[in-house]
């Protein structure tokens, strides 16, 4: 979580799956804090804690911001999501269109 005056800004949420892949899930910065290093230290911060295994996460296709900022991180966009992959279903049954980014294990 990142704070700026007491006030949360910023938050990730990084995972290891069942099957011991590491999942750098769920990162939003605050737009009016967005651009002053707030989500890099966020995002590596993730990535120090998964401890360099395999990274896997799904981003929304559209977002070219977000999928620039993880290319900066040596992500690489592994292809569409399918549906039957995707956790961007709204209650209405719409599907946000996703893309898969992948990091292998450092070696």
């Amino acid at each position: 979580m990142a704070k700026v005056d007491g006030r949360v800004v910023g938050f990730n949420a990084p995972r290891i799956t069942e099957d011991g892949r590491g999942r750098p899930f769920a990162l939003y910065v605050l737009p009016d804090f967005q651009g002053l290093g707030i989500g890099y230290n966020l995002f590596q911060n993730s990535l120090d804690f998964l401890g360099g295994r395999d990274l896997w996460f799904q981003v929304a296709s559209y977002n070219k911001k977000a999928i620039d900022f993880y290319k900066r991180f040596g992500f690489i966009e592994n292809g569409p999501v399918t549906e039957h992959d995707s956790v961007a279903k709204l209650p209405s049954g719409a599907q946000i269109p996703e893309i898969e980014m992948i990091k292998p294990a450092d070696k």
